[in-house]
């Protein structure tokens, strides 16, 4: 499981978030139920790899939904957002970490998919 690191939890404090690991096990029952919350909420998502800047996937578009497949030895996530069927998907293979970052009142705030490289797909609320 991945631990929130020291300069993340900082950045939690500071802005009054905090995070929360979701363990692998509630995966699929966790994004289903994020989805039905969620569900045509404008998001964006973005893309953070190693030390570079965040790229932006998408902007200020609906969510249509999370979903998790797992498999003994592999994850993947998939988001679709947006208005017009089908729908945009955005793919993460070979997710090994899955975490919400929540306001001081609990409410969700960004939804975090982790891969095996490292990269972090990020859903902002």
């Amino acid at each position: 499981m991945r631990r929130v690191t020291p300069r993340i939890a900082r950045l939690a404090d500071i802005r009054g978030m905090s995070h929360r690991v979701i363990d692998r096990a509630e995966w699929v029952d966790y994004v289903a139920a994020f989805s039905r919350r969620h569900d045509g909420w404008l998001i964006s998502v973005a893309v953070h790899e190693g030390s570079g800047p965040r790229r932006f996937v998408t902007r200020d578009v609906p969510l249509r939904g999370v979903v998790a497949e797992l498999d003994d030895d592999i994850s993947s996530m998939m988001v679709f957002t947006g208005d017009t069927t089908p729908h945009a998907t955005h793919f993460v293979g070979h997710a090994t970490a899955l975490e919400v970052e929540e306001t001081r009142d609990g409410a969700d705030a960004a939804l975090t998919i982790t891969d095996e490289s490292g990269a972090r797909t990020i859903l902002e609320l």
